[in-house]
């Protein structure tokens, strides 16, 4: 992963992505800049999948810190938020 990626968000990476995804599906592409398109696509997938991560890591943080706070029948605050973080992991391919 380069040193830009490290940088990005995970709109920016996500967004990068699609722009790489739309490169490659471009007619007349050349086998050499498809390789290096590909290349590219796999660093940017890797690069969501560590801020997706992140992101989790941060909620279960959140979710173990207040945990003494909710009590049995609550609805978790946070089922918004994983089922986003949920769907744009799966956005992304294996």
């Amino acid at each position: 992963m380069t040193e830009e990626m490290k940088k990005m968000d995970f709109y920016e990476a996500y967004h990068a992505l699609e722009e790489t995804v739309d490169a490659l599906e471009a007619p007349g592409i050349k086998l050499d800049e498809s390789i290096k398109l590909y290349e590219h696509a796999c660093e940017l997938v890797v690069c969501c999948r560590e801020r997706l991560a992140e992101a989790k890591g941060k909620i279960t943080d959140i979710n173990e810190r207040f945990s003494s706070v909710i009590k049995p029948g609550m609805k978790p605050v946070n089922k918004t938020i994983t089922k986003t973080v949920t769907n744009h992991g799966a956005a992304i391919p294996d």
